[in-house]
């Protein structure tokens, strides 16, 4: 568990719908119901969405660069290859949702839990992640580099190839999740600090050129 808490959204109960035709780069939407919408490809750059619930939308291919999402709740929705650069996510939840080969590039990401994603092979690159929790999440062939990170929980994530270069990762918690041919710089300097079972220490240590003989 998190040794941290997460401010959670701040959502009406009731939101009236609204379709795609409102949508567009530079939109401010405001406290609406997105349900079921295909938006594939489209440009929604720097868009901001803050009280909304996007529930099983279609996102792939978007343009998102710049995209803020506030107060926020997005389930089962589509965003494989969506380009997400420079976003701002705060106060959100991403419960379900698909990512393979999203861009993040650069984004921020503060006071946000995702759960149960798939995001594999996902650019971080540059990102800040400040007070975020991924529980049950698949991170494989992702690259968190360069990020900086400040109480980032992993819960029951699989980390499969995922590169971590040149991001500080003391204090980092790995013992809940499944480690597998992690990659960082040749002498393993990410790694000092991390917490992780004796087990995975054996993965590490593989990782780091040691020879374990029983």
């Amino acid at each position: 568990m998190a040794d941290f808490a997460i401010l959670p959204p701040r959502i009406n109960d009731s939101l009236p719908p609204l379709g795609a035709s409102a949508l567009g780069p530079e939109a401010e939407i405001t406290g609406w119901q997105l349900t079921g919408l295909d938006l594939t490809g489209a440009d929604l750059s720097r868009i901001t969405f803050e009280g909304c619930v996007l529930e099983r939308c279609r996102l792939t291919a978007c343009q998102l660069d710049g995209a803020e999402f506030r107060d926020c709740l997005l389930r089962g929705c589509e965003l494989s290859s969506a380009r997400l650069s420079g976003s701002y996510f705060s106060r959100c939840i991403l419960q379900g949702c698909k990512g393979l080969g999203a861009d993040l590039s650069r984004s921020k990401l503060t006071n946000t839990a995702l759960r149960d994603c798939v995001l594999r092979a996902v650019n971080w690159d540059g990102a800040s992640l400040e007070k975020l929790v991924l529980r049950d999440c698949d991170l494989s062939e992702s690259w968190l580099t360069e990020c900086r990170l400040k109480q980032l929980a992993l819960e029951d994530c699989t980390l499969t190839q995922t590169n971590f270069f040149r991001t500080p990762l003391a204090g980092m918690d790995f013992t809940r999740c499944r480690l597998s041919g992690l990659m960082c710089t040749e002498n393993g300097a990410e790694l000092k600090g991390a917490i992780v079972t004796p087990e995975q220490a054996v993965e590490l240590a593989r990782l780091l050129g040691l020879i374990i003989r029983p």
